[in-house]
């Protein structure tokens, strides 16, 4: 009896030490949570790597567009973008594919022809999440060692709620939430982004806002060339 119940409390403080190890969530800096992404983000920047964007823009409680990307970069200045849009209100859609090689950028839209500029220098892929100004009431929080697609992960969080405070017609002052943001990324023990998420909801006259997710992936085969231009083809 006293083997069992000895195997049960050492169970039980395994558990209890698990729980300290993965899945805690603490509060940390602003400094932290920047740093941390600023790090992943540059060793982010030196691999061949694809991601996948799906975005969803609501108002009044129904989606009015959604704007879906897949990015494919090559370091030290390669892209390839194709960017669908879709507009509900409108019935309209539209398809942009881009391609960034060396100083020339090439497009086109809905399968059309290319189209050619020069640039003195393209910089790289411009990060997908930019961080607003955001008040005091910001939260920045840290989980680490979650799972994300069979890999372990740290998880930092961003929340903001920005308030307003009105009279009632009564006199009485009521308080309400204006702007919420929330933020994830998951970031791969060896430092690579591997998600993102953001939120963005504002109560005006109706709520409005969006949902944003990116995916990524590392492919060192990936390969981008410049397409063959109309010009080209008729010499």
């Amino acid at each position: 009896m006293k083997k069992i119940r000895f195997v049960r409390l050492f169970i039980l403080l395994v558990c209890f030490a698990s729980l300290n190890v993965f899945g805690q969530k603490r509060e940390i800096s602003k400094q932290e949570f920047s740093d941390a992404y600023q790090r992943a983000d540059e060793k982010t920047n030196t691999l061949a790597r694809r991601i996948v964007s799906k975005n969803e823009r609501y108002s009044g409680g129904e989606v009015r567009s959604t704007e879906n990307y897949t990015s494919e970069s090559v370091p030290p200045n390669k892209n390839h973008t194709v960017t669908e849009i879709k507009l509900f209100d409108t019935n309209k859609s539209f398809l942009i594919e881009r391609i960034l090689v060396g100083g020339d950028e090439y497009k086109r839209e809905n399968g059309g022809d290319w189209t050619r500029r020069s640039f003195s220098e393209v910089s790289k892929t411009p990060n997908p999440i930019t961080t607003k100004a955001v008040e005091n009431s910001s939260k920045y929080y840290l989980t680490e060692n979650v799972q994300l697609s069979n890999q372990t992960a740290n998880l930092y969080e961003l929340s903001v709620e920005n308030k307003i405070t009105m009279p009632t017609r009564s006199g009485a002052i009521k308080e309400s939430i204006s702007y919420r943001r929330k933020e994830k990324r998951w970031i791969s023990r060896d430092g690579l982004l591997l998600k993102m998420e953001l939120e963005d909801e504002r109560q005006e006259l109706r709520k409005s806002g969006s949902r944003r997710v990116w995916t990524y992936e590392y492919d060192p085969n990936i390969k981008i060339e410049a397409p063959k231009m109309v010009e080209q083809e008729k010499k």
